[in-house]
């Protein structure tokens, strides 16, 4: 029996490639990849996929299969979708970085990209509630205003060529649209008096109105590196980790981005920070989860969706590990299921 508590090496991992994640210019890390899974679990199951209908067939045949492991190689949006099916919540996933951001990778395993995020065994389970955007599932962030906008602008065909440096000309871009950003918002407060009164931009109140360019509701520390915003995370608990923009103009927004860069342990007077149950949004606005394009006028909120994900020893260094009482039943394999 695969004892997952202990971090033991999968026996029977099944390997969901997508061979199309990840810019042109990053290609022969898709050979690398693939060539470790088939030299290192030799009776693995290995699945190259080219697009979502590709995937799902895949994930129906993987799940067949019965792993105790699946490794997903891809970006984060090629997770923020497996995520949006019916994936076992208790089987681990191990994420293997191909994509153009690596967000999520960034998150499980630091910095170093492909290679050191292979050598990384044992890894160690845990289990992440996700976030919820109407019907729509997210595991890093959901972002609204300025975030929406810029991923909005971000071609296929741009990522492809520029890589992670599109994002950056997508973001110049958006700041040329940046009147038709605003978004009223309210947030539902944790650890606040469910008696105390409203009243906007109320510091100890519980239900708080604002009008934002710009927001992010993360359950990862890490938004885009290098930009941690700040180490507050929520991604053990129950809550959504929440930034928003205060300020009005560019000029603001850009310092603003940059004090939460280099300075993500100090208050800024250009945002807020805090700890949400739920963000309504007052109309519908053009946003992202997970870098995935989306416009709605439904509430971020948490799910009662779970996903297992492994992390390096390091990355759980950062956040508080919970003991095992907290990680639920793991899947090892076979149908089996341990650690109640």
């Amino acid at each position: 029996m695969n004892d997952w508590r202990a971090g033991v090496l999968p026996l029977r991992p099944a390997f969901l490639h997508n061979t199309q994640s990840g810019p042109f210019t990053r290609r022969f890390r898709h050979s690398i990849a693939r060539d470790w899974f088939r030299k290192k679990y030799p009776s693995g199951l290995y699945c190259p996929t080219v697009d979502e209908k590709d995937a799902q067939k895949a994930l129906k045949e993987i799940l067949r299969w019965d792993p105790d492991c699946l490794m997903i190689g891809g970006g984060d949006g090629t997770v923020h979708h497996l995520l949006q099916w019916d994936l076992p919540e208790n089987l681990p996933l191990r994420i293997v970085p191909l994509g153009t951001g690596n967000v999520l990778g960034f998150n499980l395993y630091g910095r170093g990209g492909l290679k050191p995020a292979l050598n990384m065994d044992p890894l160690l389970p845990r289990q992440v509630a996700l976030g919820q955007w109407g019907r729509h599932y997210f595991v890093l962030m959901a972002g609204i205003g300025f975030d929406g906008r810029a991923v909005s602008l971000l071609s296929p065909t741009l990522k492809k060529l520029l890589g992670s440096t599109g994002y950056l000309v997508a973001a110049a871009k958006a700041l040329l649209q940046w009147k038709a950003m605003d978004a009223t918002i309210r947030c539902f407060r944790q650890n606040v008096p469910d008696d105390a009164a409203h009243e906007p931009n109320g510091e100890r109140h519980r239900v708080t109105d604002w009008k934002t360019k710009w927001l992010v509701a993360r359950r990862f520390p890490v938004y885009f590196p290098p930009f941690p915003l700040t180490k507050m995370s929520s991604v053990f608990s129950d809550t959504l980790s929440v930034d928003l923009f205060t300020g009005k103009t560019r000029l603001e927004f850009l310092l603003y981005l940059l004090e939460r860069a280099f300075f993500p342990q100090h208050p800024s007077s250009r945002g807020v920070s805090l700890f949400a149950q739920r963000v309504d949004l007052m109309s519908p606005v053009l946003g992202h989860l997970d870098g995935e394009p989306l416009l709605s006028g439904d509430s971020l909120s948490m799910s009662l969706k779970k996903a297992t994900f492994l992390f390096s020893e390091n990355s759980l260094r950062r956040w508080p590990i919970p003991n095992s009482a907290n990680l639920g039943k793991s899947w090892t394999g076979r149908g089996r299921r341990s650690l109640s």
